[in-house]
């Protein structure tokens, strides 16, 4: 038979058990979210560094087609 205070002890227990469940589910939410929003960011960066190199090479295909002496640049 249960005492009353067994029964407590076992609600505390469910109750701690309960509360680190849920710390646990938000702090993967958080990860989640995280993880998400930084590779977004890493997408965002690498479109940048494709939109450079492809401005740099057009740059350089400029400067060939109009310099004065084709082999003077460095590209």
């Amino acid at each position: 038979m249960n005492t009353f205070a067994d029964i407590l002890f076992e609600m505390q227990l469910r109750t701690s058990s309960l509360q680190d469940e849920a710390k646990q589910e938000r702090w993967s939410k958080l990860a989640a979210a995280g993880r998400s929003q930084a590779e977004r960011e890493l997408g965002i960066r690498r479109m940048a560094l494709r939109f450079g190199d492809y401005v740099t090479g057009l740059r350089c295909m400029l400067q060939r087609r109009f310099a004065s002496e084709p082999g003077a640049t460095a590209c």
